[in-house]
């Protein structure tokens, strides 16, 4: 937590590069920890355990410094640390809808894994298999999602609107490329990835079969989180996460109760995923469409 605030402090005012830097760090120190407290000391899940826990405390120890060393108005000061009710109206209106969402979303996740395991083990294990190859596709949507949020909102409060639809453009033009390619490349030698974690070539043919309509169509993903990214960077954030909750949810939750059981098959479970991105996107657009009219009309009426 502590190093998530302070990172996202650092990337809001430019600085993107010291994060990565103090991640980097600490991830190299967790591998390391893994292997000598696993291997070595053979303390098993606890050296795991330990090895993360020093490794985050490592990183959030380094962002902090570099908070409190700053000479800039995002300085830390503890002792001036203190609970102002303007400021966190303002985090509760865009962090509470955020936060609703992306729990409601997990909860489709949790219905989607339950259908998986109606196919047994094998199918249970290539689900799990697929699943980490696509959190590295999610962690590169969002991260471009985040700056096209920082961003907006840095250009929303200097009152630049045509530079607020230039980042949203630049990061739709961006999201696409590096998921289109990631997405076809993770399907292209998903056989030799899934291989990573299992050797078995029933698991890894259940493995395939969801990356084939999980990473090939995943720009798609990339499209629907960037609209309440930039709804978000203007300040609203609710419409847009009961946006989410519909399309996103609301389509698997069909689409499992209603059209899966008719037709059992992977293939059909995981064709949801970009069912439910179009629809999502599709009227993410259109809120886009009419609350940036608002602010542009707001923006007009200051100036």
């Amino acid at each position: 937590m502590l190093y998530n605030y302070g990172a996202a402090i650092l990337r809001a005012v430019g600085d993107t590069k010291r994060p990565l830097f103090f991640l980097v760090a600490a991830g190299v120190i967790n591998a390391g920890l893994n292997l000598l407290l696993v291997i070595v000391f053979d303390m098993g899940v606890a050296g795991v355990a330990i090895g993360t826990i020093v490794s985050q405390m490592i990183s959030s120890i380094l962002v902090l410094r570099c908070l409190c060393r700053s000479e800039g108005s995002y300085k830390l000061s503890f002792s001036k640390l203190r609970i102002r009710g303007i400021y966190m109206k303002q985090i509760f209106q865009v962090g509470i809808p955020a936060g609703i969402q992306s729990t409601v979303i997990n909860f489709s996740n949790v219905l989607l894994q339950s259908s998986v395991n109606s196919f047994g083990s094998t199918a249970m294990a290539g689900y799990t298999a697929a699943n980490n190859i696509f959190g590295f596709l999610y962690v590169t949507v969002n991260s471009v999602t985040q700056t096209c949020m920082s961003f907006t909102s840095q250009n929303y409060g200097a009152g630049k609107s045509k530079r607020m639809d230039k980042v949203l453009i630049d990061c739709i033009i961006l999201s696409v490329v590096i998921t289109s390619i990631l997405g076809v490349s993770a399907y292209g030698f998903g056989p030799e990835l899934l291989k990573i974690y299992t050797e078995d070539a029933k698991v890894i043919q259940c493995g395939m079969e969801i990356l084939l309509y999980t990473t090939v169509t995943y720009f798609l993903c990339g499209l629907m989180d960037l609209f309440p990214g930039a709804l978000r960077g203007m300040g609203h954030s609710a419409v847009p996460m009961i946006l989410s909750v519909i399309g996103t949810v609301g389509t698997r939750i069909v689409w499992i109760f209603w059209i899966f059981p008719a037709h059992h098959s992977l293939d059909i479970l995981f064709i949801s995923y970009p069912a439910s991105w179009i629809i999502t996107i599709i009227m993410q657009v259109i809120c886009y469409y009419f609350v940036r009219k608002k602010v542009h009309r707001d923006m007009q009426r200051q100036v």
